[in-house]
């Protein structure tokens, strides 16, 4: 797989991308979201580390954007600083329920973002374990 997902409280996923998947590797990861929001009680926030890969097939994009949709998506952000990654969140950000800001540059901002919008829900994280992978610090 080219993406881990990781409970961090009952508020709060992270999302890693190892690189970019292909279409096939775009629609499980789909399924696996789904699977998630089915199984969860509340809403829950989503933040998604997109240094190394994002999702690019815009019809996997538009089925993501859909899943905004679920009565158990509080809300996503997102950080990276490729380019690429920038394109690819706007396509999300258009096809998706949600219209706010999906994408920063550091994860510092995302986090101050989620901070704004659910107050708290990054609290009591390590997220210097969360964030190491031979990347910069946020």
């Amino acid at each position: 797989m080219n993406y881990r997902v990781r409970k961090l409280s009952e508020k709060l996923y992270y999302i890693r991308w190892l690189q970019r998947p292909s279409a096939v590797e775009g629609y499980e990861f789909i399924e696996d979201l789904r699977d998630l929001l089915d199984e969860v009680s509340q809403p829950i926030y989503f933040i998604s580390d997109l240094r190394k890969g994002q999702i690019t097939d815009v019809q996997v994009l538009r089925q993501l954007g859909d899943l905004t949709k679920h009565e158990h998506w509080a809300g996503s952000t997102a950080f990276s600083e490729l380019i690429a990654s920038k394109v690819f969140v706007n396509v999300f950000t258009s096809l998706a329920q949600q219209r706010t800001r999906e994408i920063w540059p550091t994860a510092q901002e995302a986090l101050a973002y989620l901070e704004s919008v659910a107050p708290g829900v990054t609290a009591d994280i390590d997220w210097d374990n969360v964030l190491s992978d031979g990347h910069a610090q946020a």
